[in-house]
Order: structure tokens, then C-alpha cells, then sequence
């Protein structure tokens, strides 16, 4: 009987070490979904949407992007006033080189764009987006991440962004809020220093910069805002047990909102993160903390001959919260993220209190076809006293195919349907409720090619 049981007992011992020695192999892998070194991404922050078999360790690309798009409510109206069609011609180029201690990226494209019921109809377009990320030693890393979009709001999210590197959701313009037709710039631009302590212990200091501004408006009755914001945090990461990731950070922002109002909020935020990243492709973040804002809104109030100039300050306990999930494999690769916190008003509105959430799936369903589907969901209440009963929700959902015809040339047909409602009272002066709903389809033609570069 003891002979029969001693096979047995020896595989269960070796199954055992095995499992364990596999588990501890695991926990020493890197884990960050953005640079490949790191143990675990920090945050909660998001790799990008590209599949595991794409992209290329030293590659030159470029080419040539020709785009046509039509929105059928450019003012965002309750009647669907006013329709618009564009058209975008941009050459663009993209770098990819990696190095043992080092990486960075560049996708820039400088083009033309006609829009036909702007009043400025021919203008250009800007898109860049660049990361560099470098190890100064064995222990410390820097990186450096900008984007920068200055273009008209009828191609926003008509377009494949697999290529464009995930970062903090946390540092993100508010995306949950639709404006009308305009031009709009946003840059921003993120600077890491992360320090690793120990194979299970990271120590990070962060800094970002977003600005956010508008012109050339399609003839709208909706004043837009332009926005600043400054964020600096610092964090500090402790593995648990394998894949098992417990972290902390404090963030100091400061947003500034001009418009007729000078509005200036401060935020102080302590953050409790949990972290779990089996594989440098798959992570899952849970985050909450509190927060405290105090906003200052200072304006002047006219009673000829008299200005009074007038200053308004209130403070709010708050308390943050959300999640993000990512997953990559070679034939899809899916983003989640839902966060709760304090955040810019998108163009429409001063500061907000926003609880958004996405989801954005990437599927190759043939060797030549990629499927692209988003959803997005927004609420957004204003925290200011001048904007004190602003409420503004959205829903939009977004489907595209991109087709390769040949190795350099492809095309792609996109499709974009949002709903927006929003409850606005100025200055207590005033009130309306307003809803819009629009649709919007684009076309595009892209010539690439793809040269590797020499080590």
C-alpha cells in the first residue's frame, strides 16, 4: 500500500515546487503595460490598444492620409440646424526605436482641412504624439510623454489610435463632454521619475501640463472655455505576493477655466491603489481615496458708473474612486476604465464632478480586417457656485473597419453616434434644458510604408 502511495506523493511534491517556483518566476517578470522593464505600471495606467504581433522594435513609417467626414448636427441643436462636411489631407511619419536601456516613439502629421461651415474653411491640422522613456540606471527610469491634437472636433474619435501609447487616466482631459463644431487644440504632456527600491517596491514623481483651447466656431450659442491644468503627485508601490500590487499617492492640481468668469480650482487627493498584473499585457486597477477642492470664482458685477468686482470661494470633501482593465493578445485587446473625480468642464462649463466610464474593443477578424468598437458614458455636474446647477450627461458610441487592400495601401469607414443633455443656470439669472443627439460617418484612404532602421 506504502509502494502504491510513494508515486503519487513524489508528483504532488514535484507539481507543488513546480507551481511555486513558476508563481515566484512570474512576480520577477516585468509587468508594465507601457515600459517593458518596469515591474508593474503605476497608477492604474493603461497600455495601448495595439495587438501583441504589431509594431516593430526599430521601424520608419510614413505616408499619406486622405479623410472625408460628415456630421449631421455640427451646432449640437435640439433641431439639427446645421450639417457639416469635412475633408482632412494629412502626410504624417512615425518613428519606433528600442534600445536596451531605452525607447521612444514619434507619430506626427501636419495637414490640410476644409470644413464647410466654419468661418475660416481652410485650415491645417496638427497631430503628435511622442514618448520617450529611458533607464538612467539600473533603479531609475524617465519618462516623457506628449500629446498634442489641433484640429476641427468633426474627426475626434474617427480614426484607429492603436498606435498612440495608454498612460494615467487619472492626468486625462475630460473626454465625456461634447462640444459643437470648432477648432480645438489639447496638449498634453505627462514627465515620470520612478525609482525602484527593490524588485517588489517602486517609488514614483510625477508632473503634467494640459491645456485646452478653442476657436473658429461654427456660429454656436454655446460659449466654450479654455482650459489650464497643472498636476504634480508622488507614489509609492509594494508587491504583496506575486502578481499582488498595494500602492498609495497625494496629487496637487490646479485648473484654471477663462472665460467671463476667472475660475480657479485647487485639488488635494490621496489615492489607495491595488494592483493586479499577471503579465506585462494584462493589468486590473481598483483605486479610491479623498479629496478635497476649493474653487474661486471671481468676476466683476456693473452698476454704471460702479464695477464691483466680486469674489466667490467654496470648498467641497469629495471622495474619489474607479477602475481600469487592459488586456492585449494577438488578435484583440480590449480597455475599461470607469473614474470618479474631479475633473475640467471640456469647453462647456467650469470645474466638474465627473463619473465616466469606456469601453474600447480591437478586433482583427481577418488577415486583413481590424474592428474597432467604443462606448463612453459621461456625468458631469459643475461644482462652482456660478455654475452651480450645470448638469451635463452623455452617451456616445463609436464602430469602425479598416480594410488593407495592400501592404501600402488601406482604407477605413468609420461610424460615431453621441447623445448630450445638459442643464445650464448662470449666473442665477437664467435656466434651459437642452438635448442633442448626432451622427456622424467618415471615409478614409491611407498610403504607408515601412522601412526598418539600422542598430
Amino acid at each position: 500500500m506504502t509502494l502504491s502511495l510513494f508515486p503519487e506523493a513524489i508528483v504532488k511534491r514535484l507539481l507543488l515546487t513546480t507551481l511555486v517556483v513558476t508563481s515566484l518566476a512570474v512576480s520577477a517578470w516585468p509587468q508594465s503595460p507601457n515600459t517593458p522593464w518596469l515591474p508593474v505600471g503605476i497608477q492604474g495606467e493603461l497600455g495601448p490598444l495595439s495587438f501583441l504581433t504589431e509594431g516593430s522594435v526599430n521601424m520608419l513609417s510614413g505616408g499619406v492620409a486622405l479623410q472625408t467626414a460628415y456630421d449631421d448636427n455640427a451646432l449640437l441643436s435640439d433641431d439639427k440646424s446645421l450639417g457639416n462636411s469635412s475633408l482632412l489631407v494629412q502626410p504624417n511619419i512615425a518613428i519606433q526605436e528600442t534600445r536596451p536601456r531605452s525607447l521612444w516613439t514619434l507619430n506626427y502629421g501636419l495637414g490640410f482641412t476644409a470644413n464647410q461651415k466654419l468661418p475660416e474653411r481652410y485650415d491645417y491640422a496638427h497631430n503628435l504624439n511622442f514618448n520617450l522613456q529611458y533607464r538612467v540606471s539600473e533603479r531609475l527610469t524617465v519618462r516623457l510623454q506628449d500629446n498634442f491634437v489641433n484640429q476641427t472636433t468633426t474627426f475626434e474619435n474617427l480614426n484607429d489610435r492603436a498606435s498612440v501609447q495608454g498612460g494615467n487616466v487619472l492626468r486625462e482631459p475630460n473626454e465625456s463632454i461634447i462640444t459643437p463644431l470648432s477648432r480645438r487644440m489639447d496638449n498634453l504632456a505627462d514627465l515620470d521619475l520612478i525609482y525602484q527600491l527593490g524588485s517588489g517596491t517602486i517609488a514614483s514623481a510625477s508632473g503634467s501640463f494640459n491645456t485646452l483651447n478653442f476657436k473658429n466656431t461654427a456660429g454656436s450659442t454655446a460659449q466654450l472655455y479654455d482650459t489650464q491644468l497643472w498636476n504634480a503627485n508622488a507614489g509609492f508601490w509594494q508587491r504583496l505576493l506575486g502578481s499582488h500590487w498595494l500602492g498609495a499617492s497625494y496629487a496637487v492640481e490646479e485648473m484654471v477655466i477663462k472665460g467671463p468668469v476667472d475660475e480657479r480650482t485647487k485639488i488635494n487627493v490621496v489615492q489607495l491603489f491595488y494592483t493586479f498584473a499577471p503579465s506585462s499585457h494584462t493589468s486590473l486597477s481598483f483605486f479610491v481615496g479623498p479629496n478635497h477642492t476649493t474653487i474661486n470664482d471671481r468676476f466683476q458685477y456693473v452698476i454704471p458708473p460702479f464695477v464691483i468686482p466680486i469674489s466667490i470661494t467654496k470648498e467641497h470633501w469629495l471622495v474619489d474612486g474607479g477602475m481600469t482593465f487592459g488586456w492585449r493578445g494577438s488578435r484583440t485587446s480590449v480597455t475599461a476604465k470607469v473614474v470618479r473625480h474631479v475633473s475640467d468642464g471640456g469647453g462647456l462649463t467650469g470645474a466638474v464632478r465627473t463619473h465616466n466610464g469606456d469601453v474600447n474593443l480591437r478586433r482583427q477578424l481577418t488577415a486583413k480586417l481590424v474592428a474597432n468598437v467604443g462606448v463612453l458614458y459621461g456625468a458631469n455636474n459643475t461644482l462652482s457656485r456660478f455654475y452651480s446647477n450645470n448638469s451635463i450627461r452623455t452617451i456616445s458610441g463609436t464602430a469602425g473597419l479598416e480594410r488593407s487592400v495592400r501592404d501600402d495601401f488601406s482604407v477605413a469607414l468609420y461610424y460615431a453616434r453621441d447623445h448630450q443633455n445638459w442643464e445650464q443656470v448662470i449666473g442665477g439669472s437664467g435656466s434651459g434644458y437642452r438635448a442633442a443627439d448626432r451622427n456622424r460617418v467618415s471615409f478614409s484612404i491611407f498610403y504607408h510604408f515601412n522601412r526598418p532602421l539600422g542598430r
